[in-house]
């Protein structure tokens, strides 16, 4: 496959069926080379989340483009046009020997199932979900439920004989770095798990932490109960109460 360009542009002629190596010829001034950067979507599955994309990224630079860096990226865009996110998936990039073929393992990341619990210590209201894919619809207590790298995020509110008010996004970015935390929406993600908290008006964000398998009980703020998940791997823990 022959390409010619000096900017950006998109690859023709690439393979229409699943392969897992492809040959790509590349000419480059030998005095001075400019780097490459070849960018790849990955396939979309069924269940893959709609609003995110990830891409696979291959950098040549230096004396005969003889240094090879690969890495993972997630995009989220809307309608394919205004570009919300765009990080490179923690733990993915690698450097590879020259004279070789180029193989790109998948990052064990996108490989990860964690657990999430939902616990609720308001004696009055339940907590309800919203756009949660797999999950409890309510939560009296105590819910514990499976997330990976297609997971969306989805929303938290509280319901009962009176109306309640306010709701926390639980934002899901698989791109960053394991850990949980609280931010209002207008500040950047920095972990892989995001509770929003302005909104919340009269939620109250309590407890946001991960358990670790091996990690005694975790107390629950406000609360003479501990909660202990039954869980083969780490587990993030949110706690929510609701004041009147």
């Amino acid at each position: 496959m022959d390409v010619a360009t000096s900017g950006p542009r998109d690859i023709l002629g690439m393979p229409t069926r699943p392969v897992t190596q492809f040959d790509l010829d590349i000419g480059y001034n030998e005095a001075n080379p400019a780097a490459v950067s070849i960018r790849l979507q990955l396939a979309r599955r069924m269940q893959s989340n709609p609003d995110v994309d990830y891409l696979l990224e291959v950098i040549l630079s230096g004396p005969d483009l003889s240094t090879v860096t690969s890495f993972i990226r997630r995009v989220v865009a809307v309608q394919s046009t205004l570009l919300l996110s765009d990080e490179e998936v923690y733990g993915s990039r690698v450097q590879h020997p020259t004279g070789n073929v180029i193989d790109v393992p998948k990052p064990a990341r996108l490989d990860e199932v964690f657990g999430f619990m939902i616990a609720n210590t308001s004696k009055q209201f339940r907590v309800k979900t919203d756009q949660l894919r797999f999950g409890p619809t309510y939560v009296i207590d105590t819910e514990q439920f499976a997330i990976n790298s297609e997971f969306p995020g989805f929303l938290l509110k509280f319901d009962g004989r009176v109306t309640t008010e306010g709701v926390v996004n639980v934002d899901l970015n698989w791109a960053l770095p394991l850990g949980i935390e609280v931010l209002g929406t207008s500040q950047p993600q920095t972990k892989l798990v995001r509770i929003t908290n302005d909104r919340a008006k009269n939620i109250q964000v309590k407890v946001v932490t991960l358990w670790k398998p091996g990690d005694p009980p975790v107390k629950l703020e406000g609360s003479d109960k501990s909660v202990k998940p039954e869980s083969p791997v780490p587990v993030f823990i949110c706690q929510l109460d609701y004041k009147m």
